[in-house]
């Protein structure tokens, strides 16, 4: 979300090894603490380590969307909750945007995902400009960044322009390749599972699915209910990249409002 204080967009100040103009929006997007301050590689790995435990020995999350935000207003925004195949809730995730940005660009809109923990602390930030979402327009592909409240960025998803289905490239905060997606060529929103593959640089697979629940008496919507699937081996770095890149997904994929 491209929030403003007394006038002036916040963004985030911090050092990157690659400053593409890619890399450069994205940041523009992000909306830090403001207790954000620079610090070694080490000590940012350290803290995402502690921040990503509850993710350690977990290979699905099931990503719920929560009820009362399914097919919200134009005020309203999408929380989640991220659970084990267990059905032990490990994160909650609460969307950023503006009226507008749902009003007027729908699933492409630009948004913040805020990631918390069971104690509503905020590990990890989602955040997606807004897109063009047709195939015809290969200068204007989704992306998606990953960081911590701090600014520390951990990666980037970023499509690949396809004629058949989409593609994407998931890299680490140095520009290397460390998984990669793609959707079936005409995937179908409604009344069946939609799988997105996931390729990890070691050769694992993983997938990114949404599950249909079967048609609701409230409401007609489905999109409700996907599920993550890491490829084995999964370090947690990448698994805080991969949920970035599931929520990516979702919106161009699942999401419907």
């Amino acid at each position: 979300m491209d929030e403003t204080t007394n006038g002036r967009r916040k963004a985030i100040v911090t050092k990157q090894p690659h400053g593409d103009a890619d890399s450069i929006e994205l940041r523009n997007w992000a909306t830090p603490s403001s207790s954000s301050k620079e610090g070694s590689a080490s000590n940012h790995n350290r803290r995402i380590q502690r921040a990503l435990q509850d993710l350690q020995g977990v290979d699905e999350i099931n990503i719920r969307q929560t009820l009362e935000t399914i097919g919200s207003s134009c005020t309203g925004s999408n929380a989640y909750h991220l659970v084990t195949r267990e059905g032990d809730v490990l994160l909650n995730a609460f969307e950023e945007t503006t009226c507008c940005s749902r009003c007027w660009c729908g699933p492409a809109r630009s948004f913040r995902m805020s990631i918390q923990n069971a104690e509503s602390e905020e590990i990890l930030q989602v955040v997606r400009p807004h897109r063009c979402d047709a195939c015809c327009c290969p200068c204007c592909l989704m992306k998606s960044m990953v960081q911590t409240p701090g600014g520390y960025v951990l990666g980037y998803t970023k499509q690949n322009w396809s004629l058949c289905g989409a593609v994407f490239t998931i890299i680490n905060r140095n520009g290397h390749r460390i998984a990669g997606m793609e959707s079936p060529c005409c995937p179908c929103r409604c009344c069946t599972n939609i799988d997105i593959s996931i390729l990890s640089r070691n050769g694992e697979e993983g997938a990114v699915t949404k599950r249909w629940g079967g048609r609701k008496h409230n409401t007609n919507m489905d999109h409700e209910f996907f599920v993550l699937n890491f490829p084995s081996g999964t370090d947690l770095q990448t698994k805080g990249l991969l949920l970035g890149s599931a929520f990516l997904v979702d919106y161009m994929f699942f999401e419907m409002t």
